[in-house]
């Protein structure tokens, strides 16, 4: 009789599971169907707040239902109550970016009370759910929630230039990228406090990793809500200094821990490639034009400003947890981009193949010297 009870508990966790699943698309279709960015009405926000309302009201009973399953033991179901919460706070800033095409003013009150109960949410999951979220961690993620509601009213507040708009969006990337990279300083700061597993699964120490990554997550999804619902055209290089930046975050990390170091390089790798391969998009004909001359060609460029911030976080990853390999690696692009630069240039220059032909001369007497001296030296050391 225990064990046909036992059984029957569990088919219905497994199915209770399958409704919060259910209940969460329904929930997101309903917001979609709601909003419909393709058919905007000049000035409606009625079916605005009814979603911004409903998906409050989900959040506060996901937070109580989490809160419930933590005491009964459920891990994986509050980690999952815990997931869907975040994620849900991202996309009720994504929903506002509507709010900011009819009413300005009321767009940004709303996002203003968004970001407080947001924040408020997260404090209270902390304490009620046991999380393994320090004080660090919590105001990165208090961070993010704010650059979670930045990008909107900045660049909507440059409806009449859209120049401005395009450069604020591409500055916005670049603050994200910043942000993130800014997370070097967290991997030294989890290094000396160790990383020790907890008997509680959600008291891990990558727990609280886990919430602010997957709020920048949600804030690389903002910036491209935001650019698309607001018509600004980008170039997928704009992302380009944030992949990168989570990549070295992860390998950082990764080192640090001693665990994981391969994946993380084969990540790092597969961003790398796709960073070049993207670097082929043109610059937005809208953006300023006195960024595409002289100093300002080189700030916007798909590479160059790129590849010189993944070397500087590279380089400042090795310093941080006194990994000098890493530190090494960071020194990988530039020498090499200058030797390229140096040859390329002495080989365009009218003497340049005749001066590389004499330098050849002596490079090559030297090796010959050196190779003979080590024959002599290290050879007759043999022999004895």
């Amino acid at each position: 009789m225990e064990q046909k009870t036992f059984k029957t508990g569990a088919v219905a966790h497994q199915f209770a599971r399958v409704l919060y699943w259910c209940s969460i698309l329904l929930l997101l279709a309903g917001m979609w169907i709601m909003i419909d960015p393709y058919h905007r009405k000049t000035g409606e926000t009625f079916h605005v707040y009814i979603t911004l309302i409903a998906f409050e009201l989900y959040m506060w009973l996901l937070l109580l239902l989490a809160r419930w399953q933590v005491h009964k033991g459920l891990t994986v179901d509050t980690a999952r109550s815990g997931i869907f919460l975040v994620a849900l706070t991202g996309v009720v800033f994504i929903a506002l970016n509507e709010l900011y095409m009819a009413s300005v003013a009321e767009a940004r009150l709303i996002s203003a009370l968004a970001f407080i109960t947001a924040a408020v949410k997260l404090i209270l999951a902390r304490r009620w759910l046991g999380l393994q979220l320090p004080t660090p961690l919590l105001a990165s993620c208090c961070l993010w929630l704010l650059v979670l509601l930045l990008p909107a009213p900045i660049i909507h507040s440059m409806l009449d230039s859209k120049s401005n708009q395009h450069l604020a969006a591409y500055l916005m990337c670049w603050t994200v990228a910043l942000l993130i990279g800014g997370h070097l300083g967290l991997v030294a700061w989890q290094m000396r406090r160790g990383f020790n597993g907890a008997h509680k699964p959600l008291q891990q120490w990558w727990v609280g990793w886990f919430l602010p990554a997957l709020l920048a997550a949600l804030t690389i999804g903002q910036l491209y809500a935001t650019m698309w619902g607001l018509f600004v055209e980008w170039s997928h290089w704009y992302f380009s200094p944030i992949l990168l930046a989570g990549g070295v975050v992860c390998i950082c990390l990764a080192h640090a821990c001693q665990r994981r170091r391969l994946e993380a390089w084969i990540i790092m790798f597969l961003l790398i490639c796709y960073v070049l391969s993207i670097s082929a998009d043109p610059i937005p004909p809208q953006f300023p034009s006195q960024w595409r001359q002289g100093v300002g060609a080189y700030a916007v460029h798909p590479i160059y400003p790129t590849g010189a911030f993944l070397s500087v976080l590279l380089a400042a990853a090795g310093i941080l947890i006194q990994n000098w390999r890493l530190f090494g690696t960071a020194w990988i692009a530039p020498v090499s981009t200058g030797a390229f630069k140096a040859t390329q240039a002495v080989w365009e220059w009218p003497y340049g193949k005749g001066v590389a032909l004499l330098v050849g001369a002596f490079v090559l007497l030297a090796a010959g010297a050196l190779l003979q001296w080590w024959q002599e030296h290290w050879g007759m050391q043999l022999k004895d």
